[in-house]
């Protein structure tokens, strides 16, 4: 499936940038504040006290975690469709889902039918309005009512709001999705900051931001303040950000952790694992006459002066071949 170039943030031109002819002034009240002097005794009671519950609060908080992992851990064991790490997200997702406080009943399935109504009622081009604004106007039609009608108006209503509440509380909670719309509500907060930041002070900032888990959704998130910023990264890099954001998406997504920078290095580390292969095999086999002769070797040279000469990289490539 072709993949769609992801749009480069940046602020608006200097005519649309946010900006303000109002002069900054103070706009509260300020009382002076108070200085307590406390002695040197107090100050380290007091630090004394604070380094003990923060260390109590690491210790339960580390209980915690743990005690969720041995759930994720059971989830894994008796469904054995995903990584144990899904099931750690999806239980830390779902513990962030507003919980039922009560029963759906005859007065919310009335207001929800009302407020359907009332809105579909309005002309095309209307913003929908809230349950607020039309609260009045329903409540004095609920009372109207008597209890046999309002039970024969509403008992259709009051199913499907009961099965929509157990649909929220119980259906299963795609965690890559929520994981996607957590990042793109961050984002949209952090640029918003960021442009504010920039119309202020005139700081400039460069943001890159890519997924590190394949399952995930958000594409790589760029965000320049101005066109000077990409063309410093041009000049300097030779690539524009998109190219360079992707680069790090493809690095954050292949599980690289080490890479050997040139062909020189890569032999010097494979002869010192071979080095260290050979002399754990002689260790293992010589009790101990391997450290010995070492350690006498290395004695004998300090004794005479005589100093080990390290290979140039040339002759370390020679030998390795």
């Amino acid at each position: 499936m072709a993949r769609t170039r992801p749009a480069i943030t940046r602020l608006r031109s200097a005519a649309r940038k946010p900006s303000t002819k109002l002069l900054r002034k103070p706009w509260r009240t300020r009382s002076q504040c108070v200085i307590h002097r406390l002695s040197p005794e107090q100050k380290a009671r007091m630090k004394q006290e604070r380094l003990e519950a923060k260390q109590t609060y690491q210790e339960a908080l580390s209980e915690a975690q743990d005690q969720v992992h041995v759930l994720a851990e059971g989830l894994h064991a008796r469904f054995q469709k995903h990584l144990v790490e899904h099931y750690y997200q999806e239980i830390m997702q779902t513990s962030r889902l507003q919980k039922k406080r009560k029963k759906s009943g005859p007065w919310a399935a009335f207001v929800s039918m009302e407020t359907r109504r009332m809105n579909a009622e309005l002309p095309d081009g209307v913003t929908k309005k809230k349950v607020h604004h039309f609260t009045g106007d329903i409540a004095a039609r609920w009372k109207s009512l008597m209890d046999e009608e309002k039970i024969e108006l509403t008992k259709d209503k009051v199913n499907a709001l009961r099965d929509t509440c157990e649909m929220r509380e119980l259906a299963s909670h795609n965690v890559p999705i929520s994981a996607f719309h957590d990042q793109c509500v961050a984002f949209k907060s952090i640029d918003k900051e960021i442009q504010r930041l920039h119309a202020r002070t005139g700081i400039e900032v460069l943001m890159l931001a890519v997924r590190s888990n394949k399952e995930h959704y958000n594409p790589p998130h760029i965000l320049a303040t101005s066109e000077r910023v990409e063309t410093f990264v041009e000049l300097t890099m030779k690539e524009n950000i998109f190219d360079i954001s992707t680069r790090m998406e493809a690095y954050m997504l292949s599980g690289v952790q080490a890479v050997i920078r040139n062909y020189v290095e890569e032999n010097i580390h494979l002869r010192s694992e071979i080095s260290s292969f050979i002399l754990y095999k002689l260790m293992s086999g010589g009790n101990g006459l391997v450290v010995f002769v070492m350690k006498k070797a290395r004695k004998v040279r300090k004794d005479k002066g005589i100093k080990r000469k390290k290979p140039t990289s040339a002759e370390t490539v020679s030998n390795a071949e």
